[in-house]
């Protein structure tokens, strides 16, 4: 369907739905779908009719555009769909994105408005680009806490997944030796979990409290209002003690109004040694990405590294947080860093998830328990490795903790209602460029 032919009211306000004979149906101006009603907000560049897009569910194409004429000028079309994981995929045929070499184009994917949550976003790519949501109801994520060992586990999931990403964090500290949590071999059903020691350590480790969170792939707004991203990025990059912290750039998607919260953890284990993840330069819009191998001269091979980016805030048996470094000392037998969780009112110990951002302390570092962990703290320390030497001192760190009652099942906030945000066409009235279609409001006061 060529969107180009259709009126300003169709623009501003058409819902989109597959029939039972696989053709594109069309209703004007809709107030509310069976279903839940997706924004999608598309500028073209000056080379409109290079740009095309499709959404996908399991492989079927469910809608489709193309066919575009009008130059920098802002579409808005409204999609219908059923609860369920989708893929939304833009093509531009030379192979310069619709930003930025032949005018600033840009797309927005959002839920139930034109400014309600942005679930995928972006503009600046070479022949096509593709990201990952879900709308609905149903559960997109879930939480749990093992009792965990040196020895693997297979942890199966309560709901089904399309892409899940694992993150976790070990909460206690029984065993002496420096280890983190490894998760590996995630699939749409399960992952595998074991503590890893690091080289010079004996290998076996006593049983320790690890929590994990698991999430779909892509951006979600879920009960309780936290705004979260979750993905996958496979990198051979690796910091290593004394190097500057710098990692592969990730661009969010989600809308953060502040520092988000970013955990990060491998999903695989191609190397077969320890190795660990480094989070760093982290802002409301972006952060870098990378393995990290502290002094422990480990071999660095191709890695899928499994990240999620959480609004800050607490509510019901539910928190999120970030702190800056604060000038203690977080070593192991230093201060450490306390996080209070008694905001979120949890009566029993909580799955909680803790990352340390690395950006002091050179010899590099990985979250993990301090010694204190109840209903109300988790006690932290920014550990470093003992490969080189014995001593495990280090500076402040920010931290970054995501916490919710045990065994939670995490759903997604879902829109069956819409507010159309038709843009004005030319010769209209204008206050500001940002109301007209053509995205320019000229000096008399009308769009273009």
């Amino acid at each position: 369907m060529k969107f180009a032919s259709l009126t300003k009211a169709a623009l501003s306000a058409a819902l989109f739905s597959r029939s039972a004979f696989g053709t594109m149906a069309l209703t004007m101006a809709p107030t509310s779908c069976d279903g839940n009603a997706v924004v999608l907000e598309l500028k073209t560049d000056n080379l409109p009719k290079e740009t095309s897009w499709r959404v996908e569910k399991d492989g079927m194409e469910i809608v489709s555009g193309s066919g575009y004429s009008s130059m920098l000028w802002r579409h808005e079309e409204v999609i219908c769909l059923p609860n369920g994981h989708y893929t939304f995929t833009i093509d531009d045929t030379w192979g310069d994105g619709i930003c930025c070499d032949h005018g600033s184009g840009f797309y927005a994917l959002r839920l139930g408005a034109a400014t309600g949550p942005r679930l995928a976003s972006g503009g600046s790519f070479a022949s096509s680009e593709t990201k990952h949501f879900t709308v609905g109801g149903g559960a997109v994520g879930e939480t749990g806490r093992i009792g965990l060992t040196h020895v693997e586990n297979t942890i199966s999931f309560r709901n089904s997944y399309v892409n899940p990403v694992v993150v976790a964090f070990m909460n206690t500290r029984n065993g002496p030796d420096s280890a983190d949590v490894r998760v590996y071999d995630v699939t749409a059903n399960s992952f595998k979990i074991f503590l890893d020691e690091v080289p010079g350590n004996d290998g076996p480790h006593l049983e320790e409290e690890v929590s994990y969170i698991v999430m779909e792939e892509g951006s979600h707004t879920i009960d309780g209002g936290l705004t979260v991203q979750a993905g996958r990025h496979t990198t051979t990059s690796v910091r290593r003690a004394t190097q500057n912290f710098v990692g592969d750039g990730i661009t969010l998607d989600a809308e953060f109004t502040g520092t988000p919260a970013v955990l990060a953890t491998l999903n695989t284990y191609n190397n077969g040694e320890f190795m660990t993840t480094l989070v760093t330069d982290v802002f409301d819009h972006n952060f870098e990405l990378s393995q990290e191998a502290l002094e422990t001269g480990s071999t660095a091979t191709e890695e899928m590294i499994g990240w999620m980016a959480f609004s800050t805030g607490s509510g019901v048996n539910l928190i999120s947080g970030y702190a800056p470094a604060d000038r203690h000392n977080d070593g192991v037998g230093q201060n450490g860093f306390t996080i209070d969780l008694t905001s979120a009112g949890f009566s029993a110990l909580p799955d909680l998830v803790v990352g340390v951002y690395g950006e002091h302390g050179k010899d590099g570092s990985y979250a993990r328990g301090a010694g204190v962990f109840s209903a109300t703290t988790q006690a932290v320390f920014a550990e470093e490795d003992m490969t080189k030497d014995k001593e495990r001192q280090h500076v402040s760190e920010p931290f970054a903790w995501v916490g919710f009652a045990h065994d939670s099942d995490l759903f997604s906030v879902s829109a069956t209602s819409y507010e159309a945000s038709a843009c004005k066409v030319a010769e209209d009235e204008c206050a500001d460029s940002s109301e007209c279609c053509s995205g320019e409001c000229l000096g008399d006061g009308n769009c273009m």
